[in-house]
């Protein structure tokens, strides 16, 4: 696992149980478009090798895009946008995440926080994951 925090980088081995894989994972949950106000807040695309969930114009969601990507019509990897743009502040997050044989391989987590009368905070996170069975 890679972390770059406002160019300080630090790369490290961990070893994680279920529970950490909840929380190391919880990122991604914030993209959820399972949700009733969502219903008709984006355009779906969809194709062969993807699904694509664009808010539409007027919406309101954090998620500005989320891509399924499919291989042989299995889920391959997700991407997606979140950009919260508040009055005090702005939190912009996209995500990748890839599978192989339908379980994690790889992801990276880019993004800024920039708070009002503060420095803007960028971060870029990288993981490769190696399962043991």
């Amino acid at each position: 696992k890679r972390v770059l925090l406002d160019g300080e980088e630090e790369v490290q081995s961990v070893t994680f149980d279920s529970t950490d894989w909840s929380n190391e994972l919880k990122i991604f949950r914030d993209f959820e478009l399972n949700k009733a106000n969502y219903v008709r807040a984006y355009q779906v695309t969809e194709e062969e090798s993807f699904t694509r969930y664009d808010l539409k114009d007027g919406e309101k969601s954090p998620v500005e895009y989320l891509k399924l990507e499919l291989k042989e019509g299995v889920l391959a990897g997700i991407e997606g946008l979140f950009l919260e743009d508040r009055a005090i502040y702005q939190h912009q997050r996209k995500i990748k995440l890839y599978l192989k044989n339908e379980k994690i391989s790889h992801y990276e987590v880019t993004g800024f926080q920039k708070m009002i009368s503060k420095d803007t905070i960028k971060y870029a996170i990288t993981s490769e994951v190696n399962i043991s069975d």
